[in-house]
């Protein structure tokens, strides 16, 4: 079963500021071409919060959420 696109409403992307042409979900705003770049925003707050560098690698992160998914305890179907 197909959903079809999933996307906000392009009223809604332009008050956001996504030029219209951007096709990404989470796209970038300030009129990019590009999409939200998770890695870049962690470490940006880590920056601000004073986080010491290395402390949040990107290895760390995939540890992290894989043990917090197998944590849930998910079936499989």
């Amino acid at each position: 079963m197909s959903l079809g696109p999933v996307c906000a409403s392009a009223e809604q992307r332009q008050l956001a500021g996504i030029r219209q042409e951007n096709p990404y979900l989470f796209p970038s705003t300030s009129k990019s071409d590009s999409h939200v770049s998770g890695w870049h925003a962690i470490m940006h707050v880590s920056v601000k919060a004073g986080v010491p560098d290395r402390a949040i690698t990107a290895t760390k992160m995939r540890h992290f959420t894989s043990t917090m998914y197998a944590a849930l305890d998910i079936p499989e179907a």
